[in-house]
């Protein structure tokens, strides 16, 4: 039987986590989260965030449509001081999705536009946009682009359930990886593209590496040859000379990142009713970050742990944990009651 989470209060919540053997503690005080907190060298006048959730409405050349000009507007009279703006990818063979924003010569123009109606709704609200930092998503698909796959490396589990949309056929061990030199080109779009976010009054910049999109997967290659695959030195070559690079071309813009601490196994609906299952799989599991080998559901948090170090040490200012696939591992991003339709 289908639940629903339809909770009307506080203490709906409570009780329904003490049913299931959960102990949680809910406190009335909202203050905390209308505290100022220090990012970089700017400061966000409170602690809401909007997170970066794209609406997959922008236009087939990857500029801002009717509806998302709108979500910004909102967004921007909405309160919140940081506004994480959506996955914008850096090259048209690295979108999700046709619909997807993208930031390039073509685009800067009207990316701009639509974070500045961001900045002019919350002046109309609060008076000031002084206090508010708004960054963009920068992102590259991957195994997940939607014009073909483009795979940092073979994952036994992934593979199969990965259509090449040009074919309509499934990865098999014969479908190209993508070599040392195009990472080294992507390396120079991220750049690119960073460069280009700043001239159009980013505050920061995200590095996208999560939900297994492509710096995601980079981290989980341990089975990839080559600078950027086995050790977790190679597997962070890219993204460490992405961040230095960008911090050496526009040392005044903040750098973050989204990044996957557990990555997990895909999912699949069991025969007997709706409830998710781990797919098949062999082990040790091969490409996996944060996730023990022999035990998908044990966290491993040397590595991500160690790497969230670093990126302290390269200069990151921002980090937002996040784990799982949306594809694949749904429920470990969110509760909610069907995966997405994609």
């Amino acid at each position: 039987m289908a639940r629903y989470y339809k909770y009307k209060t506080a203490d709906d919540l409570i009780q329904d986590a003490q049913q299931l053997g959960h102990s949680i503690s809910l406190s009335d005080d909202f203050s905390p989260l209308f505290q100022s907190i220090s990012i970089g060298h700017k400061t966000a006048g409170n602690r809401m965030a909007i997170q970066p959730m794209e609406g997959c409405d922008g236009t087939n050349e990857g500029v801002p449509d009717e509806l998302t000009y709108r979500r910004y507007e909102r967004f921007g009279a909405g309160g919140a001081k940081l506004i994480w703006g959506e996955a914008t990818a850096i090259t048209p063979e690295g979108r999700m999705n046709p619909r997807q924003l993208m930031i390039n010569d073509h685009t800067a123009y009207s990316l701009e536009k639509m974070y500045e109606e961001a900045r002019v709704h919350h002046r109309k609200e609060f008076s000031t946009d002084s206090d508010l930092i708004i960054g963009i998503q920068l992102t590259h698909s991957g195994r997940y682009s939607f014009q073909k796959p483009l795979i940092a490396t073979h994952d036994p589990i992934s593979d199969p359930l990965t259509i090449n949309k040009s074919t309509g056929k499934i990865l098999d061990d014969s479908y190209p990886v993508l070599s040392d030199d195009e990472l080294k080109q992507i390396e120079d779009q991220y750049v690119q593209a960073a460069i280009l976010s700043a001239k159009i009054g980013m505050d920061f910049i995200d590095l996208k590496q999560c939900h297994r999109y492509l710096l995601s997967e980079l981290l989980a290659a341990k089975n990839r040859p080559g600078l950027y695959g086995g050790s977790l030195e190679n597997r962070t070559r890219l993204i460490r000379n992405i961040v230095t690079r960008i911090k050496e071309e526009v040392p005044d813009l903040i750098i973050g990142t989204r990044i996957n601490v557990y990555d997990g196994v895909p999912y699949h609906s069991s025969e007997k009713d709706s409830v998710g299952e781990p797919r098949p799989h062999d082990l040790p599991i091969q490409v996996a970050f944060g996730t023990n080998p022999d035990d998908h559901l044990v966290e491993e948090m040397e590595e991500p742990i160690h790497l969230a170090k670093n990126m302290v040490d390269w200069g990151v200012k921002l980090m937002n944990i996040s784990m799982g696939n949306p594809y694949a591992n749904p429920h470990l991003i969110r509760p909610a009651e069907y995966a997405p339709v994609d």
